[in-house]
């Protein structure tokens, strides 16, 4: 562009002279056709404008605007070429550049066709007066229409990117923020689950307080008991026992003392878990004691069918069910 412009400020362009495909005339033919030949041959548009009208253009700049040469030089100007809404801007660009203020020598707009479409140019231009003191204005014009669309496609992607972008942030903040909440009331839950935690951990601490002395006043009630068996009722048995008995007498006398003996002994202790009767806890005294069924049933007053049930109902709680498994064996296994 600086060879072009500096080619044409030396060939000094005068008024219009119709040469070819519509110059505006040069100063010698030979720097004209040498003009005209290199405008022609560049793959941009080439422009030569004075007096608000153009002057010159090649093939390459009057089809970009749907034209032909001879239907722009000397017919139109910028007004017609530039879409309305740019073409202030382009003006006030002019005339900065005109009265020497700074003005961009590259500048993009919209221009218009023939039949009106939109086409995106990109125009590099200079000026320089020629040797009537006119403003002559040369230049070059790309068509970057394509360039443009495509730079509108990828905004338009990147929007809808940046949409998508925006729309997933949002979400992401969504879910983060139910995830801090679902965090917060786990760690409510927690807490609460600590504090229960904490409580059963003190309820159990006294409830082994309390099984303790229960306990210990189980063990204390026992002892009153034995103690009050042996002051006040074995001592009066064996008193019992020295008055004249007959011996029927005397052996339910012996039965009683050795029963409540072994009330007292850890035996009894160790068989009062397994909720046995009273007439079952009778049975059991006397297996012990070595008494067969006959004798116990003589001795209970019943028969020997309701002493076998009792004994069949005795193995079921210790876990005997089986008849290989000897009754009074295991009892005395207890003592």
């Amino acid at each position: 562009m600086k060879g072009l412009y500096n080619f044409i400020k030396s060939a000094e362009i005068e008024n219009p002279k119709p040469l070819g495909a519509a110059t505006g005339g040069i100063k010698s033919f030979e720097n004209e056709k040498t003009f005209y030949d290199l405008a022609e041959r560049l793959p941009v548009g080439v422009f030569v404008a004075k007096d608000r009208k153009f002057i010159y253009v090649n093939e390459k700049l009057a089809e970009m605007h749907g034209y032909t040469p001879d239907e722009i030089v000397g017919k139109k100007g910028m007004k017609d070429l530039v879409h309305p809404e740019d073409l202030p801007r382009l003006k006030e660009r002019l005339m900065n550049m005109l009265s020497g203020k700074p003005a961009s020598e590259l500048v993009t707009f919209r221009g218009l066709t023939k039949t009106g479409q939109i086409v995106y140019l990109e125009r590099h231009d200079f000026h320089f007066t020629n040797s009537e003191g006119r403003p002559v204005i040369i230049g070059t014009a790309l068509d970057i229409t394509e360039r443009k669309k495509g730079e509108e496609e990828l905004k338009k992607y990147r929007d809808h990117l940046q949409e998508l972008v925006e729309e997933r942030t949002r979400q992401l903040a969504g879910v983060n923020e139910e995830l801090r909440r679902d965090i917060e009331k786990r760690k409510q839950v927690e807490t609460a689950l600590e504090i229960k935690s904490r409580d059963l951990e003190e309820a159990n601490i006294a409830l082994k307080v309390l099984l303790k002395q229960r306990e210990d006043d189980r063990r204390e009630f026992e002892e009153k008991i034995s103690s009050n068996v042996r002051e006040l009722v074995l001592r009066y048995v064996g008193m019992l026992r020295e008055t004249g008995l007959e011996p029927n007498q005397r052996l339910f006398i012996d039965i009683i003392e050795r029963n409540l003996k072994d009330f007292l002994s850890p035996f009894c202790m160790k068989i009062t878990g397994f909720n046995f009767t009273p007439r079952e806890m009778e049975v059991i005294l006397l297996t012990k004691e070595g008494k067969t069924t006959k004798e116990i049933a003589h001795l209970l007053n019943v028969t020997m069918d309701a002493i076998s049930r009792h004994k069949y109902h005795i193995r079921k709680k210790l876990g005997l069910d089986k008849r290989r498994h000897n009754l009074r064996s295991h009892l005395l296994s207890l003592s």
